[in-house]
């Protein structure tokens, strides 16, 4: 039986591929060529400027094709562990300039303890370590292993927390210094080894971007990845904000990515 009255358009349902086209947008406003990070606790913005655009705000579904970058995706990555190495670096990076850390360390190990050789052995014990360590003193931290010349383990990074320091002493009693004048400390609850500490001061940034240097130093994955990070109330992602740029108008070095075709500048200012 026919129900509709006569004259009346009946109006079909809306299905979702529908629906989902009133939410879209089309491409230009999605993708913007310009993207700013804010590192607020250390009054730092990392600008990316890209000749095309190429960073998609979130959440949003293009009325049009994506845009083709240039390249055969297939073939990215033919260099893994270069470019595994790069996001390690961007990712320690960031890890350091969104949360305060409070020492820089050295973490050394005594062989009459651990095999300082065996990178399976030392991960099983420093990710313990490092728990209970989060659990008992509120650790924050981020590590990264490293190849002595004669092939034993020892560990880099940034750390906070309640840990218990001492002042680091020469044999005549008097205090260690470095190189700067800055005391060195020990960390008394690193029972694997050995260990020297130094308080971050106003040169954070600059340590921040020392840290990374050890990855560059070590092209290893020794533990399967370059660096261990977590801890209590760590910070992982920066707050990011997209918008368009005139790309020419930008001042710096231009960096050409031939297999993207495509091309970026980097800028860091000061801000909030």
């Amino acid at each position: 039986m026919n129900c509709s009255t006569k004259g009346q358009a009946v109006q079909a349902p809306i299905s979702l591929r529908q629906r989902m086209a009133k939410l879209s947008k089309t491409r230009d406003e999605i993708y913007h060529n310009a993207r700013m990070k804010k590192f607020p606790k250390v009054g730092v913005l990392r600008m990316t400027y890209s000749r095309k655009a190429v960073f998609k705000e979130p959440g949003w579904e293009s009325s049009s094709p994506s845009p083709r970058l240039g390249y055969d995706r297939g073939k990215m990555g033919e260099n893994p562990s270069e470019e595994s190495m790069r996001r390690a670096k961007n990712r320690v990076f960031e890890y350091a300039m969104l949360n305060k850390f409070e020492y820089f360390f050295t973490w050394t190990l005594n062989k009459e303890l651990i095999d300082r050789y065996d990178p399976a052995v030392v991960s099983k014990k420093i990710q313990i370590f490092l728990r209970n360590a989060v659990a008992r003193k509120n650790l924050r931290y981020v590590l990264i292993p490293e190849y002595h010349k004669d092939g034993a383990i020892h560990l880099h990074g940034l750390v906070s927390g309640d840990l218990k320091m001492k002042k680091a002493l020469r044999p005549n009693g008097t205090p260690r210094r470095d190189r700067s004048g800055r005391t060195i400390w020990n960390i008394c609850d690193w029972r694997w080894g050995w260990s020297t500490a130094i308080r971050l001061d106003g040169s954070y940034e600059k340590a921040s971007q020392y840290i990374t240097k050890y990855i560059e130093k070590c092209d290893k994955m020794i533990f399967g990845n370059f660096y261990y990070a977590g801890g209590h109330g760590l910070i992982r992602n920066p707050e990011i904000h997209l918008f368009d740029a005139d790309f020419d108008a930008i001042e710096g070095k231009e960096y050409e990515v031939e297999e993207a075709r495509n091309a970026f500048k980097y800028e860091e200012k000061k801000g909030d």
